[in-house]
């Protein structure tokens, strides 16, 4: 109920409440300020600092009845520091309890309970002055119903015009909670026991119908705009763009993309992991990958059961599942699954427990298991991925590729230079860097394709020694050389030229030599490496 006369004077004068002279509390009664709700018409600070003001500079008045009396000072009213700052947060909290409906009663207006509304209405303001982010993004490949919880997550930081966060537009029903006017506080709270902070009272308790929830709306708006755009979900709020209904749009993606038929979908295929699928060890799953997708459809489940009325399996169901779930002949889990049977206070009640001991005993994991190489890998999203030892400076001790080796800080670079000098010093990899380049070939490769050279050289000059052998031998066989050069053909028949040996002979025994000189420098090579130690 409403504050007394006496409760009121009490709050006004009390050294544990205002602190306040009772001359002091009579000026604020003269200006407006009877009972703490007066407050409401205060309702910006300047507003209280300009009363302050009239308390501690009061206006001159007449010395007397006459016409000419000389004004003269007033005594101020003394308004101590400590009070001036308790009336600003009574100021404050009279300010929210009318926002979230709250009949204001003696207690609500304790000091222990202004102190703690300070501390939750700074950090509500901190929040609000920090610089506001892009809302998240909804991608082609995220489902509909997780984008709607980050961007509900997203809106809890995000406060509007009412000072308070945009969620309060988000919630189901529109209407306020029938018993907010006489709530149950939680003990030296601002807020009732039913909620944890002033925010959460805010979120469900605001109405929609002020002033300011229109602005409000078209902040929710503009922010949903920007996170579906692209996607096809942007055809769904296309009715509400005129009119900025951010809460219209809102219910629109819930109602069409995350409602509930989503969330019997998702719990049907959470039980079905946990009922139906079976491990066997057999194939390349995991008993970790298996377990991991058990832990996740519990969460799905747990998540579903806000949307829709879901069956949450207690501690010895999940295990259950598990156990049930696990068919193969693999002695070591059989013996595992033996032990969490018989383990009835421990892993057979804890899902964690039961993992943490089954793991090592996976016969997959244990085949699977291999070193892997050094150097530069190509990934599967298409960039490189170095592997090997780190140094002392941090880099990885392999091949870097030109661009990531020149992107490395000088102290790095040179470390790399020197490992590198030893491995050929030392003969590592026969004096080649480890790990080459990705698609670099090998060395049996090089070697191969050495060998081809010199055998195509040998051909080449064995050729061109035939041609020249040959061009003598026919040279030998002619006569004359004009009867070979000259051809008298029949009338009417096409004149051709066939060239002596004679004339051949310069170029073939010119390409002869060159083929042989060719032939020496790829030996000579070959020679060459071999003797190098």
């Amino acid at each position: 109920m409403p504050l007394s006369a006496a409760e009121a004077i009490a709050f006004w004068t009390d050294l544990a409440q205002m602190g306040l002279p009772d001359r002091t509390r009579l000026k604020l009664a003269a200006e407006g300020l009877t009972t703490p709700t007066d407050f409401i018409d205060f309702p910006e600070k300047e507003d209280l600092d300009a009363l302050v003001l009239k308390c501690l500079k009061p206006a001159k008045i007449a010395g007397g009845a006459a016409v000419n009396a000389q004004l003269r000072e007033v005594l101020q009213y003394a308004i101590p520091a400590k009070s001036e700052v308790r009336l600003n947060c009574a100021r404050l909290i009279i300010k929210y309890y009318a926002s979230v409906g709250r009949v204001v009663e003696a207690g609500d207006m304790l000091w222990p309970v202004l102190k703690n509304f300070m501390e939750h209405w700074k950090a509500m303001k901190d929040k609000k002055l920090a610089p506001i982010g892009i809302p998240p993004k909804l991608l082609k490949d995220l489902q509909v119903h997780k984008w709607v919880e980050q961007f509900l997550q997203d809106s809890e930081e995000v406060y509007g015009a009412r000072n308070a966060p945009l969620t309060y537009l988000m919630r189901d029903d529109a209407n306020t909670p029938a018993n907010t006017a006489n709530a149950t506080r939680e003990v030296n709270q601002p807020y009732a026991d039913v909620y944890t902070s002033i925010q959460e009272e805010m979120k469900s308790c605001l109405s929609h119908d002020h002033n300011l929830t229109k602005a409000d709306n078209a902040t929710l708006f503009h922010r949903i705009d920007v996170a579906v755009a692209g996607h096809d979900v942007c055809a769904t709020i296309a009715p509400y763009r005129r009119t900025q209904d951010g809460r219209g749009a809102w219910k629109a993606i819930k109602d069409q993309h995350a409602g509930t038929h989503i969330y019997d979908s998702i719990v049907k295929e959470a039980m079905a992991v946990l009922t139906i699928r079976k491990w066997t060890g057999t194939s390349s799953i995991t008993l970790s990958q298996h377990i991991g997708a058990h832990r996740k459809a519990y969460i799905a489940l747990v998540d579903a059961s806000e949307y829709t009325p879901t069956e949450i399996p207690g501690p010895r169901q999940r295990v259950t599942y598990v156990l049930a779930s696990i068919e193969t002949a693999d002695p070591t889990v059989l013996a595992a699954k033996a032990a969490v049977e018989l383990d009835a206070a421990g892993m057979r009640v804890n899902f964690e427990a039961l993992a943490v001991y089954m793991l090592p005993h996976c016969p997959v994991a244990a085949k699977g298991g291999k070193k892997n190489s050094i150097g530069a890998k190509i990934s599967a999203a298409g960039g490189i991925v170095l592997t090997g030892k780190k140094g002392k400076t941090g880099v990885t001790l392999c091949y870097h590729p030109g661009k990531l080796y020149r992107k490395l800080p000088k102290d790095q670079r040179e470390e790399l230079s020197e490992w590198h000098k030893s491995n050929r010093k030392a003969g590592i990899n026969g004096g080649k860097r480890k790990g080459g380049p990705p698609g670099r070939e090998g060395g049996r490769r090089v070697k191969a394709r050495g060998a081809d050279e010199a055998i195509v050289a040998m051909n080449a000059a064995h050729t061109a020694e035939l041609a020249v052998m040959k061009a003598q031998i026919e040279m030998m066989s002619v006569s004359t050389p004009s009867e070979r050069a000259v051809v008298s053909p029949a009338v009417g028949a096409a004149v051709a030229f066939a060239p002596a040996p004679a004339t051949l002979l310069p170029g073939l025994v010119e390409n002869a030599r060159v083929a042989s000189v060719h032939l020496q420098s790829i030996l000579k090579k070959k020679a060459a490496k071999t003797a190098t130690p």
